[in-house]
């Protein structure tokens, strides 16, 4: 993913899958989700199944640059990753994801770039719904990481979306990856921190064919 995704009022799907509103008052669509803003998502609590709010990319004061996304192909391997992927899964709400799909050789002038409606690095962006408009789930890690505030890195909790190899579908479109997206007979081995299974996880995050996936260049 290159850093977007749609989170619309879809409260319906919510509630059907967990018994709780996405809603967070404000009663306003987001259309352009990006790292570093805190994002919904629901994850296991104490009491079961929770909703919580947490920074959509994970900074430290040594790695400053956000890590917005984990390759499902080597998540179990990297230091940064292994202990969430077995113990710290969550599932991230949307109704749709944007990515920036290279067609020209940039850089582009501003006037190329609006004469051909690309961005200045020759990229056109494209969105990923699916025909029903309903909310869907990322497959997710959390955990604690840092963020800087009036000059100091204080703790803070953040989720990263993991992404696996482009079905067919989307790699034609111009991207070879995409988000793990978890179908509902997923979620609760998902989100339970007691099926740690390496092989079982494994699984699930491999790439599937969507037959009302619609994609739109913008």
């Amino acid at each position: 993913m290159c850093g977007g995704y749609s989170l619309r009022k879809s409260q319906a799907s919510w509630q059907r899958a967990f018994g709780f509103s996405l809603d967070d008052g404000t009663g306003s669509d987001r259309v352009m989700v990006r790292p570093g803003e805190l994002i919904p998502l629901v994850r296991a609590g104490e009491g079961g199944v929770e909703k919580a709010d947490l920074l959509w990319g994970r900074t430290t004061a040594r790695m400053p640059r956000p890590i917005i996304n984990a390759r499902a192909e080597t998540i179990f391997e990297k230091p940064t990753f292994k202990r969430a992927i077995l113990e710290r899964r969550c599932l991230i709400p949307a109704d749709g994801w944007y990515e920036w799909v290279p067609e020209v050789d940039g850089p582009l002038s501003a006037q190329q770039a609006r004469e051909l409606g690309l961005t200045r690095a020759g990229k056109r962006r494209k969105y990923y719904k699916f025909s029903g408009g309903e909310t869907f789930f990322f497959a997710g890690i959390y955990g604690n990481g840092q963020v800087k505030r009036g000059g100091q890195w204080l703790p803070a909790e953040a989720a990263i979306i993991i992404t696996t190899e482009a079905c067919l579908q989307i790699h034609e479109s111009g991207h070879r990856r995409q988000p793990v997206i978890l179908k509902p007979d997923q979620f609760d081995d998902w989100l339970s921190p007691e099926r740690g299974d390496v092989s079982e996880i494994s699984t699930a995050l491999q790439s599937r064919e969507y037959n009302n996936l619609i994609i739109e260049s913008q």
